[in-house]
């Protein structure tokens, strides 16, 4: 049972917020993942939880949703100083979380999934009607209570996304942690998203939002708690701060330099011979009519609303997908690749959109990683030259500002900025021709973001070609010498630097005015 804790002078059991941490401090192995952690809220507040990777947003949550145990430190829930042990614990005092790695079962239904581990009973057996009911009541805020009897496996990834939301709403907690919720959510669901949180805040519910995204975080959120390296360094309330200073001081205690979001240096532009032309390109179902062409040296940048053709694009033009009409060229002449491995021949290569599933082997080695393209080309594959191989990737590692710098830690290990890289330099090593990425930035901080976009842009300058496609606009606005809007699988609009602005994109992918997707206020 939990004891009380003297949290005021007011007396033993005077509430001060809903949940207090105080220097809570976390080791894995020899590690410091949390060095002395605060962090409090009230009912009915939205916090932002912030930081870089790896700097413990995400260990900290899990302490406070009973996953982890902390080595030091204490927890003070509702007034009374308590030590989470376990999930069911944390449930029991009024804490879910919706976690970034879904802890979903695909293999089972949607509400399956939403009352998994909170399932009604009718005597000793689950009462399957009730359940139902429940999930489909925390599906409706997303529209999908139709899907409630469809495996999850099935499921779309931002689709999965808010079933794990629902999963932890439905369990109607006093604190709610959401982790990276947005990552895989298409603009109208962010929307939504956002409208139950509001809706959530006013009847008194706490809600903890983590996200990479400034802009989502200055909308929804109060206050913001950023941590660096494992401390807690600013509480900040963003209430009575304007929209501009709000980002420039969030994004100060985040990197600990005074820097814009995303800002990297500026470049000459050479533009060499087209390198790639589509030619009325269409994909059945999918893609329509698409054509486009890029230089040497461009960065072609691909926005619009998730899931209007832009990830489908890329698989096309990488050879995991066969077009169905229209050609694409390959300096000046038709491209012959039919596979991936024709096109990575060619020199056009991709860096998908999951790094952990697609990108990676997540319990191999650093070097195995980054090598991985070496020992499929390698003429005698089980005859290698492991020290050449290993001066390579060092190579590699501080090209790409690789920490730690050890070649022989595993994958999983890294952070989720440091494992894009791994992912990017695997492919540099190839000395492509084209590069292909699709979002390669998502869920992964500001500072790791800039430092892989500098590299891109080297690469340009170096007169490759990249093909970007982003979900989030500033990133293209940063980096793209221009920019095709896709919509229904369709490039609705080009436009070129000079002309980039969040506005304007969104305007393009939304067919709206200005006045209709601007705005900025706290929910």
């Amino acid at each position: 049972m939990p004891t009380p804790v003297n949290t005021a002078e007011g007396g033993a059991n005077a509430v001060v917020g809903l949940l207090e941490v105080k220097n809570i401090r976390k080791h894995f192995g020899g590690v410091a993942a949390l060095s002395g952690a605060n962090f409090s809220i009230d009912a009915g507040e939205v916090c932002g939880l912030l930081g870089a990777n790896g700097s413990g947003k995400t260990t900290l949550s899990r302490i406070i949703a009973g996953l982890y145990l902390a080595d030091e430190g204490e927890i003070v829930f509702e007034g009374q100083r308590v030590e989470i042990r376990s999930a069911i614990q944390a449930q029991r005092l009024g804490i879910a979380m919706a976690h970034q790695n879904l802890s979903l079962v695909g293999e089972m239904t949607v509400w399956e999934n939403v009352c998994l581990g909170n399932e009604s009973m009718k005597g000793l057996t689950i009462d399957r009607a009730k359940c139902v009911a429940e999930a489909k009541k925390a599906l409706l805020s997303f529209g999908m209570d139709s899907l409630a009897g469809r495996l999850v496996g099935a499921l779309s990834p931002s689709q999965k996304q808010l079933v794990e939301i629902c999963k932890a709403l439905s369990r109607s907690p006093k604190l709610l942690i959401l982790d990276e919720p947005t990552a895989s959510l298409e603009f109208a669901q962010v929307k939504m998203l956002f409208d139950v949180i509001a809706a959530r805040k006013q009847e008194g519910m706490a809600i903890v939002f983590i996200s990479h995204r400034i802009w989502e975080v200055m909308q929804i959120c109060a206050k913001v708690v950023v941590l660096r390296n494992g401390e807690s360094v600013s509480d900040i309330d963003v209430r009575n701060i304007d929209a501009q200073d709000q980002r420039k001081t969030i994004l100060m205690a985040i990197t600990g330099k005074e820097e814009e979001e995303g800002a990297v240096r500026e470049r000459h532009i050479k533009k060499g011979e087209n390198v790639l032309r589509l030619e009325n390109v269409g994909l059945r179902g999918v893609l329509d009519d698409v054509s486009f062409d890029v230089a040497e040296g461009e960065i072609v940048g691909i926005s619009g609303l998730q899931g209007m053709g832009q990830e489908e694009l890329l698989l096309v033009l990488s050879g995991h997908i066969q077009k169905t009409s229209g050609e694409i060229s390959f300096r000046g002449s038709p491209a012959k690749w039919r596979t991936a491995k024709q096109a990575i021949s060619s020199g056009i290569v991709l860096v998908p959109g999951d790094r952990q599933k697609e990108g990676l082997f997540l319990d191999h080695a650093v070097l195995d990683n980054l090598m991985f393209p070496e020992y499929s080309r390698s003429r005698s594959p089980l005859v290698l030259n492991s020290r050449k191989l290993r001066k390579t990737a060092g190579s590699l590692i501080d090209k790409l500002s690789l920490s730690p710098k050890n070649p022989d830690l595993a994958a999983n290990n890294l952070s989720g900025g440091n494992q894009q890289k791994v992912v990017v330099g695997k492919w540099i090593n190839q000395a492509p021709e084209v590069l292909l990425m699709s979002d390669p930035a998502k869920g992964i901080d500001v500072e790791a973001r800039s430092e892989m976009y500098e590299i891109c842009k080297t690469l340009a300058e170096e007169g490759k070609s990249i093909i970007l496609y982003a979900s989030d606009n500033h990133e293209l606005i940063d980096i793209c010498d221009r920019v095709l809007v896709m919509f229904e699988g369709r490039i609705v609009e080009t436009i070129d630097r000079q002309g980039l602005s969040e506005e304007r994109l969104m305007e393009a992918a939304l067919h709206v005015h200005d006045e209709e997707v601007s705005g900025n206020g706290v929910y």
